[in-house]
């Protein structure tokens, strides 16, 4: 009864404690005229009033009520006993018989048109009822998820201006429903795109019934947040545009992962260092630079020295710690345009370019020994830090990525050999200097 009572209130704003007496008080005068005018069939057609009327009020069994009322007083209305002299010679003539001149079947006649238009009308309004009834039944339940949905919704009309917002609308942009409605869209949802310009999307929607796109929503406060709209045409029956709707979400966190992602493809996870697809791709960089300026370029290949024993004796969580400080020793020994990468485990390759002879690369190999050359503190502990380093140059030693890689590998290997703590050229043409 109560979702009755708010279905009522709401599809029907009417006063109901004036329109229900309304409707008693038609039904009674139409029997009224009726009863005294038996002859004018007219008076029948009536009784459809009250009971459209009775719609207002947006109940099948008031309706209903109305209905019967209506049927039992037009069939009491039109009387047979009603004097001679009030019913209309000629129409008794008409339906007379030699039989009976006092006939009745004008009488008759007309209780059956009474009837029958009550019942035809009742018929359509409880369809109309019921129409309405499911309408509003729709509505509420596409209002309650425009309202419950973790997405911002906005309607337009066929001319751009806001007809509906839900509250994550409101919220993400700091307007009010209210001082919404009516407005030109792009007054209300500002979207910019940071990227490639492009058409307005609701003239896209235009053309096409949908769009969509990415962008960043600017909220009355001047925060922008990143968001995915999607914007599609309003159609009515006969096919003609009757507005739009708007949907948008934020995908912050989206842009997040996808941001992290794009990190975790590209960089060590421990360290923070790149990787060795970004090694890869800088290398490949680096050697186009290196072959159109006839320059040298070294690649270092280094291995800690001792790392194997703190990891096995003090367990993972140390080992991290250490490789983390150790990275950052060697950030710092490098020179700004230089690259350093992790492969896994403790296996590290810089990336010297640009350098002017073998004395560079000798230089940065020595300064990252220095900075390896005191205790490294994990946990509490400090452990003694060190390295063994590989240089291969390009293009002494080769002109591929992986030929320097696998000879720089070789000359470390030869200094971790030699005791570890020292620096090894892949050849004796790394040693010469000369590009």
């Amino acid at each position: 009864m109560q979702g009755d009572r708010r279905w009522t209130e709401t599809a029907f704003p009417v006063n109901r404690r004036v329109l229900a007496p309304a409707v008693a008080v038609l039904v009674v005068a139409i029997f009224a005229v009726d009863y005294f005018e038996p002859n004018l069939l007219a008076l029948a057609a009536l009784y459809a009033v009250p009971i459209l009327i009775s719609l207002w009020l947006g109940s099948i069994r008031i309706t209903v009520s109305v209905a019967i009322a209506s049927a039992i007083l037009a069939a009491i209305g039109v009387h047979s006993s009603a004097p001679p002299d009030t019913v209309d010679a000629g129409l008794v003539a008409k339906f007379s018989d030699a039989a009976n001149p006092n006939s009745t079947l004008y009488l008759n006649a007309n209780r059956a048109a009474a009837v029958f238009t009550i019942g035809v009308v009742t018929v359509l309004a409880l369809w109309r009822l019921r129409v309405e009834r499911k309408l509003f039944d729709t509505r509420e339940a596409v209002m309650t998820t425009l309202e419950s949905i973790a997405e911002g919704v906005i309607a337009t009309d066929v001319n751009g201006r806001v007809s509906f917002m839900n509250p994550l609308a409101e919220q993400m942009i700091g307007v009010k429903e209210v001082d919404a409605i009516g407005k030109p869209l792009d007054q209300v949802l500002i979207v910019v795109d940071e990227r490639a310009p492009r058409p307005p999307i609701l003239e896209l929607a235009r053309r096409r019934d949908s769009a969509s796109n990415d962008g960043n929503l600017v909220a009355r406060n001047g925060k922008r947040v990143p968001i995915s709209q999607t914007r599609s045409a309003i159609r009515a029956a006969d096919g003609e545009i009757h507005g739009h709707v708007i949907v948008f979400r934020d995908v912050t966190a989206q842009r997040e992962h996808e941001e992290a992602m794009a990190r975790m493809a590209y960089r060590d996870t421990l360290t923070g260092l790149p990787n060795r697809v970004s090694l890869a791709d800088r290398m490949t960089l680096e050697l186009a630079h290196a072959r159109r300026n006839r320059e040298l370029l070294a690649v270092c290949y280094v291995d800690l020295d001792g790392f194997k024993q703190v990891n096995d004796k003090f367990g993972h969580d140390v080992g991290d710690q250490y490789l983390k400080a150790i990275a950052e020793r060697l950030r710092g020994a490098l020179r700004a345009g230089d690259t350093i990468a992790r492969l896994g485990g403790d296996e590290f390759v810089i990336l010297l370019p640009g350098l002017a002879d073998l004395r560079d690369a000798q230089h940065v190999a020595r300064k990252v020994l220095d900075a390896l050359s005191t205790p490294i503190h994990a946990d509490s502990r400090a452990f003694d830090a060190g390295a063994s380093i590989g240089i291969a140059l390009f293009p002494n030693d080769g002109t591929e990525p992986d030929t320097l890689m696998r000879r720089a590998d070789k000359a470390m290997y030869r200094a971790k050999a030699a005791g570890g703590a020292r620096v090894e050229f892949a050849t004796e043409r790394s040693q010469s200097g000369k590009a």
